[in-house]
């Protein structure tokens, strides 16, 4: 079927732009499932594509390789420019991060990680530290807060996200977070004509 924005799409163009719209608007797929018409399972494969697409508009850290999938629950949040980047922490170093963050040991996370990020997200405690000290770097300390509690309370409403997925919806929150002040359905539709979604 026809449709410029998504290669190989099973749907028109038009559907496609009725999903993006709502996507954009922050709706949950069986939301947009019962607006659109269509399925959950096809809505769910067009959320997934926007978010695999999004992966390649983020800021990169020059620390970390992001990847998808596995386990991972640790996340660094760095700020740059006032723009935030998440950064899954490497597996390895889970079990000693644990039992540093069990009793707030930022001196001592600083040092293992070895790069000065503004925060450490544990998703599966739900609970986020701070890293940097609270005077020398208040302005990226106040931009990192705020990403969390914006994460925090975006995500409530997806009642539990498989471990697979959490970093893809924390790196969609990190884009909504970063663009908030645009016009997200435009700014995608722009991006998708550019570069096609792959289902």
């Amino acid at each position: 079927m026809k449709n410029k924005y998504v290669q190989r799409s099973r749907i028109s163009e038009k559907k496609f732009k009725e999903i993006l719209k709502y996507f954009a608007l922050d709706l949950q797929a069986n939301q947009i499932a019962q607006l659109t018409g269509i399925s959950r399972n096809s809505v769910n494969s067009y959320i997934k594509a926007i978010r695999l697409s999004l992966l390649n508009t983020q800021p990169l850290s020059n620390r970390q390789h992001h990847t998808i999938g596995g386990t991972r629950l640790l996340f660094a949040i760095e700020v740059r420019e006032r723009r935030i980047i998440v950064t899954p922490i490497p597996s390895h170093l889970n079990h000693e991060l644990y039992k540093l963050l069990r009793y707030k040991r930022v001196d001592e996370i600083n040092k293992l990680l070895a790069y000065p990020y503004s925060g450490l997200i544990d998703y599966a405690g739900k609970c986020y530290l701070q890293l940097q000290h609270p005077f020398e770097n208040q302005t990226q300390n106040l931009e990192a807060n705020a990403f969390w509690e914006y994460t925090k309370t975006r995500l409530v409403k997806f009642r539990g996200i498989s471990t697979q997925n959490i970093y893809l919806h924390l790196k969609e929150c990190e884009f909504r977070y970063n663009h908030r002040d645009q016009d997200l359905y435009r700014y995608l539709l722009t991006l998708f004509r550019k570069e096609p979604l792959r289902l």
